[in-house]
This record gives C-alpha cells, sequence and structure tokens, in this order.
C-alpha cells in the first residue's frame, strides 16, 4: 500500500511541482489550496504526511496539527 500524503499549499504552481515529485517516487498525494479546505480533506482521510505552508493560508498552524492524528516534525 502506497504512503499518502497531503499538501495544504495555497501556491498552485510550488503544490502541483511537489505533487508531482512525490508521486514520481510511489506515493500517493492529495493537495489542497488553503488551511479549511486541507482540514477537511484530512478529516476525511488517513494520511501519512501532512505538508502543510506556514504562512498565507488564513488558519493557525497549530489549529489544523490539533485536528489531525498525525505527527509533526518542524
Amino acid at each position: 500500500m502506497k504512503k499518502r500524503i497531503l499538501i495544504i499549499e495555497d501556491n498552485a504552481d510550488l503544490a502541483k511541482l511537489l505533487a508531482m515529485h512525490l508521486r514520481d517516487l510511489s506515493y500517493d498525494v492529495d493537495t489542497s489550496p488553503d488551511g479549511p479546505s486541507g482540514l477537511s480533506q484530512a478529516g476525511k482521510s488517513a494520511y501519512d504526511l501532512i505538508i502543510l505552508e506556514t504562512s498565507g493560508i488564513g488558519q493557525s498552524d497549530t489549529e489544523i496539527v490539533d485536528h489531525c492524528d498525525v505527527s509533526v516534525y518542524v
């Protein structure tokens, strides 16, 4: 089973590039353009890793992390 990654990034080009490279490495990747939709998406599926932009997402990072059952590395 492939590891699942969620990318929360408002820069569509950056999210697309990162997702493409991770898919090339055989990861299952989803993207979300902002914190609220990323939080909703994270609540609907289990992810092994969430890559979260730390600025400009309109929601505090800790609020998103508090709602997700994942390990956090900074």
